[in-house]
């Protein structure tokens, strides 16, 4: 066999890499510098290797290392190091999802998004209009008063949920709250006209009472 041009030329066959018997030392001495050459390049970092080959690389090396099962994800930790995370099997339903909205289809979100106003002073008759950046007209509301001053048995930061306008004659105040107006830009809430203008329970004792508007702020959730 004649001296290889290059690697490409070697045989995987170990006798078709023999030169012919009756070649000169001179022929032979040429072939084995070349398998020399080619025995050099496989330890090249250079990446000079033949066709299939991939040089040595710690990333490679860090990947490697890991030991690989069932619903394991590999994730890099820093520079050359790898660990795995859990990846269960609803979570991958999740991942070939698209975009957000087949998403929350997946987990049963209803709603996309969430508004929670400021603490808002509340004043009778008064409006309010409330920027809410949702994207569409909210489709579920919540009305929160935050105690501002104790009263009625109530502490400071205290919370109590309350509702759109009501019939509450049992305090003397045929309604109070608020109605509530909402499109796609803005949440309209307007104060009933009336001095007080939430009523509520005693939080002692139960027995109905008005609420002082400068005692209370108001907080407006909302959901689209």
């Amino acid at each position: 066999m004649p001296v290889p041009a290059s690697i490409n030329d070697l045989s995987t066959t170990a006798g078709n890499n023999s030169p012919a018997g009756g070649e000169a030392p001179s022929t032979v001495d040429d072939y084995l510098r070349t398998l020399s050459a080619f025995i050099a390049s496989l330890r090249d970092t250079t990446g000079t290797l033949g066709t299939g080959k991939q040089a040595a690389d710690p990333t490679l090396t860090a990947l490697a290392g890991l030991a690989t099962g069932a619903d394991r994800l590999p994730y890099f930790t820093g520079t050359d190091t790898a660990a795995q995370a859990t990846l269960t099997a609803f979570a991958r339903t999740l991942l070939d999802d698209a975009d957000a909205a087949t998403m929350r289809a997946t987990l049963g979100v209803v709603f996309a998004a969430k508004y929670v106003s400021a603490e808002q002073a509340i004043t009778s008759g008064g409006l309010l209009t409330l920027t809410h950046n949702l994207g569409a007209a909210p489709e579920l509301y919540r009305l929160s008063l935050v105690c501002q001053s104790a009263e009625h048995g109530y502490s400071v930061g205290d919370v109590v949920e309350t509702h759109a306008a009501r019939d509450q004659s049992d305090t003397g105040v045929v309604v109070k709250g608020v109605s509530v107006v909402g499109d796609a830009t803005n949440i309209s809430v307007r104060y009933v006209n009336n001095t007080a203008v939430f009523g509520g329970l005693n939080k002692g004792t139960g027995a109905p009472t008005a609420f002082s508007n400068a005692s209370w702020r108001l907080i407006v959730r909302a959901w689209a």
